[in-house]
């Protein structure tokens, strides 16, 4: 993706083998993230035709708006350059490669762009480019915890740090063993989040803890040790990372390392 490491990897590679050395590139079409500049291609050539023993086997880049319709004019631009970089790099290369360009929402909305390989990301997940295409993809994930404690408030006093849930009526709270260090965002505090036990809402009372949080269950008839659901289907997702103002991609990576995944397979 630049010169600096173009140079480091041959220096790296020529002290360990004279055979064939295949490598991927990235071009910058737009998003101007990682990627050699389309201006900078003739430069990059000259550097590719200088190593014999150098191919390339595929040349990539990424869209920075493909999901918004707003941009697609933007989009269709970047996909046009990158066609037009991929024929240059062949012409002076004297070979073909593999190309690819597309993500998720890309996929979608730009067949003209699929080339020789999509990047599916989040549709794997089941989380589609619009709300309607999430009807058409199966979830393949879910999260979910369990009671570790019910207590009954009574009228006037607080749940969790800073006193910040008040309580105005008696009230049954349950306490779950998962909190803003497993990926249950601090932002769903004082009943902006909720799960779900037994097919019923539980909103969150007072204050996301690290390791905890309290939720309602006054209308849920619930056990110490019964499963709760944070969330398994793209609905659920969505509606989590629209109350804390982020994009469901947030709140899938945000799951840390020290909660337990278990895979399934059909």
């Amino acid at each position: 993706y630049s010169f600096k490491v173009l140079k480091e990897f041959l220096q790296a590679a020529n002290t360990f083998s004279k055979k064939e050395i295949r490598i991927h590139l990235k071009i910058d079409t737009g998003m101007h993230r990682l990627g050699f500049m389309p201006d900078e291609l003739h430069m990059l050539i000259n550097e590719l035709k200088k190593q014999e023993h150098l191919k390339v086997l595929s040349v990539f880049s990424h869209l920075a708006a493909s999901d918004n319709p707003q941009f697609d004019d933007f989009t269709n631009e970047q996909i046009k350059t990158f066609k037009k970089c991929c024929e240059e790099l062949e012409e002076h290369l004297g070979y073909s490669f593999i190309k690819h360009i597309c993500n998720s929402s890309g996929i979608s909305r730009f067949k003209n762009a699929h080339f020789d390989m999509v990047r599916l990301g989040i549709g794997m997940y089941g989380i589609g480019t619009t709300e309607a295409e999430d009807q058409q993809l199966l979830p393949v994930c879910f999260m979910k915890t369990v009671v570790s404690q019910l207590k009954l408030i009574p009228s006037g006093d607080t749940v969790s740090y800073n006193r910040s849930g008040k309580i105005d009526k008696p009230t049954k709270i349950a306490v779950l063993p998962i909190g803003y260090a497993d990926g249950f965002n601090r932002k769903l505090s004082n009943g902006r989040g909720k799960v779900w036990i037994k097919g019923k809402e539980a909103n969150v009372v007072g204050s996301v803890c690290m390791d905890m949080c309290m939720v309602d269950v006054s209308a849920i008839d619930v056990q110490e040790g019964d499963e709760v659901i944070i969330f398994d289907n793209a609905t659920k997702i969505r509606e989590m990372a629209k109350t804390i103002e982020t994009i469901p991609y947030e709140i899938l990576t945000s799951i840390s390392s020290r909660v337990k995944k278990v895979y399934t397979q059909e």
